[in-house]
């Protein structure tokens, strides 16, 4: 019914307006020109084409475009919504070439043009399709993950999977082995490959016989050969790098097995399960004085495949405390991964380094002095002890025999011979024997001495051949009825 009146309304109006009324509706307008387009390939990647329409065409639109579209399928409004469409007005003739195609591909040339009313004439469309005589030429090269792609001037195709192969190579042990091609594929200008079997850090390879790869034309690559040289043409890529953990053992040679380095013998052995090829080899010595804190960089040395020796580096003066550690890739593994930094000597066990001190700096005839403590060290007493060799020597210990020790009188008989060891390392004389015997109220009694702060064996520290004293006061301890007073100030000389 709403139809029904708005025609009578319509109609009424129409019977009332003026008879010369200038209605739109009377006008009569012209249909869209037409255009016409013509395309052509030249050689392998370029197109030479033409647009042109009638005198009434006030604009084009027009688009070149790959694939083989149909002029039925497209509406005008479809030919300007195309990739890189053109709207030329007013309208002009185009003459054109195009370069950088793909070969043996089709492209589409599609046209419309529009009158002054802006009505469109029909969509034109016109095909060409590249030629491909030119071989294609290989552009990349790369190793992502467990795939090889390489990269072609145009796009490819396989024509035999069989004949595509793929090797690895162990850059430190120089070990070439054929890896497990898994699959093959294109994509585009892509050809991708699949390998399975490599270490990280190897090298990978990839070759094919002639006709095995080809392009869209059937045309071959030609054959290519698996190799690491790049003036041959060999393509090639490492497999990405990831540092590895150590799993070694560390041996010190040149210790007491306490604090003290010998600093003239002293090393590190680091041996492994792992096969070890040659780095940097850097070491780093992170030493310490009273005074200063530093780190001195050296060398290991390479032994064999798996153990390598670390002594301590020349710029190191005895007296320094250090620890040590291998550096990050100071060795690599047969595919050149390199190592992680690993700890050889742990700075919470440090040692300090010493020149060990030869027993003959030690042995001979000395004057000692001394002083008593309950004395306030108002008196100074001296004797003669010597100092024997024992006879016996293990690493860097010896037992030597001292005589002449009577500690100003309270031991009432001279010693015959006490033992003590004596530590080329820590150039410690330890007196780990009874020092002599004594008397309490008349019954005889034996004598030790100990470090005060220690209660511990009493010990001298040679500062240099011939020259001895004490770190702490010595106890004289009457074995079995406790202290009954201290030397302070022990020092022996040799005469």
């Amino acid at each position: 019914m709403k139809k029904f009146l708005y025609s009578l309304a319509f109609a009424g109006l129409a019977f009332t307006a003026c008879t010369d009324f200038d209605d739109d509706s009377s006008k009569v307008y012209p249909d869209g020109p037409a255009v016409t387009v013509d395309i052509k390939a030249n050689g392998d990647s370029a197109l030479i084409y033409s647009v042109s329409s009638t005198a009434e065409a006030q604009s084009i639109a027009y688009a070149l475009v790959e694939g083989d579209l149909s002029a039925d399928a497209l509406s005008a409004g479809d030919v300007l919504a195309l990739d890189g469409a053109m709207f030329l007005k007013p309208a002009t003739a185009v003459n054109d070439t195009v370069s950088g195609l793909e070969p043996y591909t089709v492209y589409s040339l599609v046209a419309v043009a529009y009158n002054q009313y802006g009505n469109t004439g029909d969509v034109v469309v016109k095909t060409a399709k590249t030629s491909d005589v030119v071989i294609p030429e290989i552009e990349g090269f790369k190793v992502v993950d467990t795939t090889a792609v390489v990269t072609f001037s145009e796009p490819v195709a396989v024509a035999d999977t069989a004949a595509i192969v793929a090797y690895l190579y162990a850059v430190k042990s120089y070990d070439y082995t054929p890896a497990e091609v898994t699959g093959v594929k294109t994509s585009g200008n892509d050809l991708i490959i699949y390998f399975s079997g490599a270490n990280q850090g190897d090298y990978v390879t990839v070759g094919w016989a002639d006709g095995a790869v080809t392009d869209l034309a059937g045309n071959s690559c030609g054959a290519l050969e698996a190799g690491l040289d790049e003036e041959a043409g060999n393509l090639y890529d490492r497999f990405g790098f990831v540092a590895f953990a150590l799993n070694a053992q560390v041996e010190l040679d040149g210790w007491d097995g306490e604090k003290y380095a010998d600093f003239d013998n002293f090393v590190i052995t680091l041996s492994s399960d792992q096969t070890f090829y040659k780095g940097t080899l850097g070491v780093t010595f992170s030493v310490s004085t009273a005074t200063m804190q530093a780190t001195i960089q050296s060398k290991a040395l390479y032994v064999d495949g798996n153990t390598l020796k670390v002594a301590l580096p020349a710029e190191m003066t005895p007296g320094m405390t250090f620890s040590v550690a291998l550096d990050s890739a100071a060795v690599v593994d047969a595919s050149g991964n390199p190592c992680k930094a690993f700890t050889l000597l742990a700075a919470d066990t440090a040692l300090t380094a010493l020149t060990a001190m030869p027993l003959a700096d030690v042995l001979g005839s000395y004057t000692a002095s001394f002083s008593f403590y309950y004395e306030a060290d108002a008196n100074t007493y001296t004797e003669t002890w010597t100092i024997a060799d024992g006879g016996v020597a293990e690493g860097y210990e010896s037992i030597v025999v001292i005589s002449g020790i009577e500690a100003g009188g309270y031991i009432t008989t001279p010693s015959a011979g006490v033992q003590a060891v004596f530590n080329s390392l820590s150039r410690k004389l330890t007196i780990a024997d009874v020092a002599g015997g004594g008397a309490y109220k008349e019954t005889p009694v034996d004598i030790l001495f100990l470090d005060y702060s220690t209660q511990d064996y009493a010990t001298l520290t040679f500062l240099a051949p011939g020259k001895a004293a004490a770190e702490d006061f010595w106890m004289v301890y009457y074995n079995g009825l406790g202290t009954i007073d201290y030397l302070d100030n022990v020092v022996i000389v040799r005469n």
